[in-house]
């Protein structure tokens, strides 16, 4: 028993890296990544389950690279840090992407009184939201999510660090840092003094690749010239597989680390010169660093689930002694005083609730999803999902007024005809009777946002009574044929 127990709580600590075209498996044994499984994520999701099957309790740290980045320059007057990053969540709200994850690259100084956010965008593409949707409809815990690019700004920042100082850079010295991610795309990473300044992907054909660095690395070495900043203190180091080496010509300002180089000197450890490039990247930015996990609310959700789902097995097993204990103690008194009947049967009825209670807590996850009353929609998302990460983001931004919003429901109206539909339940706080047509004119100017912003839709306003404090209800539905 205690064998099985063990083997409950122990976990497999496994790496996704999944972009485009592709999906490659990673075993964490120690710290150390191994590429174990590399498939086509088009056709082959089912053959990426079994082999996670085979490993007890996978735990999966998931690495995104969607191809096709952009990045934006984002300004907000400084406020106060808490208040200026209130405003930049208010301002990511009406943007559109799938993912936007703000990076700060400058701080208020005394000539700009500024912060500076450059802001990552990238829409999943159907291959990456089908692994999501299969690794959760198959009870695989995610653990947490990453965006590849940004767990590369960590690396670079540790290489600008290392050659800083083995070099002796001086102060105020310029970085460009060169990589591929999975997709085969160029990222350019601009550094300055350990931080971030600017960073850039681009496509690129791989017959040509040192060719678009060197024109890329030209342009920004003429705009610092023009700037005065001298040439000395102007660096380019490019991570490339090993084969590029023979190609690059390297001096004291250009720099060619390969993954058996990063090794040496990041992990301390000599590897083969034809080491997996991916698998060294990765093992620095995402194992032997934490970089902040995406915000993805089902993934969140689910790993609570996990916890607490391991958790009630300890309560469990507690309160299973405990009733067993006490139905035993019950049962020998009822026997020696005679007890009736009818006083015997509600006890074991009241053991029976008691006992299905118990069995509701150890349930697994899926159980947890589907008998939760206030789980059961996020289930029905998850399930369906007919509804898009965009359409949630574009119904919050219709909410210009930032009106409460008691309770949001979705509800299948006609499963043949797969017509669904939300309700909106906005509450109706306690309001003079001179500010009702106010509060009415917020809610007119919501449901009229709803009705651009989702043309194909009815948007349907309509309360229980005529109470001024009776909370108001919007339905967004798919229109009948």
């Amino acid at each position: 028993m205690l064998s099985s127990i063990k083997k409950f709580f122990s976990t497999s600590n496994l790496l996704l890296l999944a972009n485009d075209n592709s999906i490659v498996l990673y075993e964490n044994h120690k710290g150390r990544l191994t590429a174990k499984l590399t498939i086509d994520s088009k056709n082959s999701v089912l053959t990426l389950i079994k082999a996670l099957k085979k490993h007890i309790n996978p735990k999966i740290t998931l690495i995104l690279d969607p191809r096709n980045e952009s990045q934006k320059l984002l300004s907000i007057p400084d406020i106060g840090s808490i208040k200026t990053k209130d405003a930049l969540k208010k301002k990511l709200l009406y943007m559109s992407g799938d993912i936007l994850h703000p990076i700060v690259i400058q701080k208020p100084t005394k000539k700009s009184q500024t912060w500076q956010f450059l802001i990552t965008k990238a829409d999943l593409n159907p291959t990456i939201r089908n692994l999501i949707k299969t690794l959760l409809r198959y009870n695989i815990s995610i653990y947490r999510a990453h965006l590849l690019s940004t767990g590369n700004m960590i690396l670079c920042k540790r290489i600008q660090k290392l050659i800083s100082k083995k070099i002796s850079a001086p102060k105020n010295s310029y970085f460009f840092i060169y990589l591929q991610n999975s997709n085969g795309e160029l990222h350019e990473f601009t550094l300055k003094n350990n931080n971030i300044i600017n960073y850039k992907s681009e496509n690129i054909d791989e017959s040509e690749l040192y060719t678009q660095i060197q024109n890329m690395f030209t342009r920004n070495k003429n705009k610092l010239k023009f700037q005065k900043i001298p040439e000395n203190q102007v660096y380019l180091i490019l991570l490339l597989p090993e084969q590029y080496r023979s190609n690059i010509k390297t001096d004291k300002n250009k720099i060619f680390l390969s993954a058996r180089d990063i090794s040496s000197s990041m992990l301390n450890r000599t590897t083969s010169g034809l080491c997996n490039y991916s698998s060294i990247l990765n093992e620095i930015a995402f194992v032997k660093n934490s970089p902040e996990p995406l915000s993805i609310p089902s993934i969140k959700k689910l790993t609570f689930l996990e916890t607490s789902h391991k958790i009630s097995l300890f309560l469990t097993a507690a309160i299973s002694l405990v009733l067993l204990s006490l139905s035993t103690h019950h049962l020998f008194s009822s026997y020696k005083e005679n007890i009736n009947v009818e006083e015997q049967l509600n006890n074991a009825k009241k053991l029976e609730y008691s006992l299905a209670q118990t069995k509701l807590l150890s349930g697994g996850k899926h159980a947890l999803l589907k008998n939760n009353s206030d789980l059961n929609n996020l289930y029905n998302v998850i399930s369906n999902n007919p509804y898009s990460l965009k359409m949630m983001t574009d119904i919050s931004t219709a909410n210009t007024y930032q009106l409460p919003i008691d309770r949001f429901l979705y509800r299948v109206t006609d499963i043949t005809k797969k017509k669904y539909s939300i309700q909106i339940k906005i509450n109706s706080p306690t309001i003079h009777h001179k500010d009702i047509n106010h509060h009415f004119r917020k809610i007119d100017s919501f449901a009229a946002n709803l009705e651009k912003k989702f043309p194909t839709k009815e948007v349907r306003i309509y309360r229980e009574n005529s109470d001024n404090n009776t909370p108001i209800t919007i339905q967004l539905s798919d229109i009948e044929e």
